[in-house]
């Protein structure tokens, strides 16, 4: 309206001016001469009318010249204007026009009206998806690049990519703080990666966040607390637990007040499991809180959550751990080290090696470690074949002496047997020679011609072949690991000790 000449806008609308005017006031003040459009009774032809006209003034329009329509934040859109987008949608297949919206697909359910139209439009074809992220990794890394004029090293990009998600009003005010407080390279000569880099929420963040919880009611703000502390995502009936004096309706308000302010979203895979928007969000919460109180609530969550799993809170370990840990000195450490135990057996079963080394260690180093003693060797073991897979060298070298030392206190032959004739241990050992007398030591637990006396052999063959000045010895070790299959017969001891000289 601001760009074309009335004529042209007369001549571009035709007949759906004076339509068109009754919801854009642009119109009828560029065009004042306009009269009033035709009264109709009915509402669905009066909408009808409406979205004809507008979709009759875009092909007209079009055809001087193409025309690229911006539609921001779709998921926001009522009702209506998703029907007009429908139609418009239909009406337009053949005009050099295009329409490109943009929608937080989080924000969707099944029963979102944008869900809604984008099923209608898709089962016509009538759009193409284009899946939009946060930054990527190397996004970040050009970032800083450009911004603090240094090669980042990877831990820094890590970091920095997970705190934000790739957000990138969080990734400039994260980066601007590291530059201006001088940390931008402050982990950069020390070990243990994203643990050197202490990534604060900067002020410019924290003040956005700020202004959008300061907008809530201290109610929500107050249960929105408690949530962040039981995690990202959390659970309608684990606040309930939580809550004091609470009835569900009033939590119900006070979450739909959180929902409408973007703080929170359902998670449509769970009725009743909702999740922060962003994780920054979760953390300016919990940064409010002291150290007390933070300890108190991890207490409650702990014990509201194994209630709320009940038999079932074995599988939900990983989740029991983190706040039986934060919780350590009020609960003591007997279920932290049954949850670690878990959680750690989980982790081994989907190759996640760190999480497997977290929990294990946890176990050993708790205050009260395990009065089992056979709990506390498998932790160490547990350690030990976690190290082997991070190159952690002497932690799994100590790790796996303690284990061997505590089953040998307990005289737990199988035990001890055991530990000697895994792979993890021949790995160990090649790594530290000074082990070579756990495996020499477990002979005299073994027939010397049985099956296990073959393991160990074969194991002690992998450790020492590799080794300084021992070759001839492991070949020995191997000579003696193969006569015994002869005799046996077992064909996988066989293939095992041959597997091992190969290699």
């Amino acid at each position: 309206m601001a760009e074309r000449e009335p004529d042209v806008i007369r001549r571009e609308m035709g007949s759906t001016a004076s339509v068109i005017a009754e919801i854009v006031p642009d119109v009828k003040e560029r065009l004042p001469d306009l009269p009033a459009p035709r009264q109709i009774d009915d509402p669905e032809s009066v909408r009808f009318r409406l979205f004809d006209s507008i979709s009759t003034f875009l092909k007209a329009a079009s055809a001087t010249q193409p025309i690229v329509l911006m539609l921001e934040d779709l998921h926001w859109s009522d009702k209506p204007s998703l029907k007009l987008l429908e139609f418009v949608a239909r009406e337009l297949a053949n005009s050099r026009i295009m329409i490109v919206g943009n929608y937080r697909d989080m924000e969707l359910n099944r029963r979102h009206p944008l869900s809604i139209t984008l099923g209608e439009l898709s089962r016509e074809r009538l759009f193409d998806r284009v899946l939009l992220r946060g930054l990527q990794k190397h996004d970040v890394r050009r970032f800083i690049e450009v911004a603090a004029g240094i090669d980042p090293p990877d831990s820094l990009v890590d970091v920095v990519h997970t705190q934000t998600e790739g957000n990138p009003f969080f990734v400039t005010e994260t980066v601007r703080l590291l530059i201006q407080e001088g940390d931008i390279t402050a982990g950069a000569g020390l070990e243990g990666g994203t643990s050197s880099w202490e990534v604060r929420i900067p002020e410019g963040v924290r003040e956005v966040i700020g202004r959008r919880l300061d907008r809530l009611s201290e109610r929500c703000n107050e249960v929105l607390t408690i949530a962040a502390v039981v995690g990202r995502q959390f659970r309608f009936g684990v606040l309930m637990n939580l809550i004091d004096d609470a009835s569900e309706n009033m939590l119900l308000d006070v979450l739909d007040e959180a929902l409408e302010a973007r703080i929170i979203e359902e998670v449509t895979s769970e009725i009743g499991l909702y999740q922060f928007s962003h994780a920054l969000m979760q953390e300016t919460l919990t940064s409010e809180l002291s150290a007390n109180r933070t300890v108190r609530h991890h207490a409650r969550i702990a014990t509201a959550l194994e209630e709320f799993y009940g038999s079932d809170a074995v599988d939900h370990a990983a989740e029991l751990v983190e706040h039986f840990a934060e919780a350590e000195v009020m609960l003591g450490s007997e279920k932290l080290v049954h949850y670690s135990m878990g959680a750690a057996e989980a982790a081994a079963t989907a190759i996640a090696w760190e999480e497997v080394l977290a929990h294990y260690r946890r176990v050993v180093q708790a205050e009260s470690p395990p009065a089992d003693a056979r709990m506390l060797a498998d932790a160490n073991f547990g350690i030990t074949k976690a190290s082997v897979f991070l190159d952690r060298q002497d932690e799994a070298a100590d790790a796996l002496t303690a284990a061997f030392d505590g089953l040998e206190e307990l005289k737990d032959r199988d035990g001890v047997v055991n530990i000697s004739t895994h792979r993890f241990t021949a790995i160990t050992i090649r790594l530290n020679e000074a082990l070579g007398p756990i495996l020499r030591a477990t002979l005299q637990y073994v027939d010397p011609d049985g099956n296990q006396a073959g393991e160990i052999h074969a194991g002690l063959g992998y450790a020492l072949v590799d080794l300084p000045g021992r070759l001839s010895e492991g070949e020995q070790h191997f000579v003696e690991a193969l006569k015994i299959p002869r005799t046996t017969g077992d064909v996988e001891l066989k293939a095992r000790a041959l597997g091992y000289w190969l290699t």
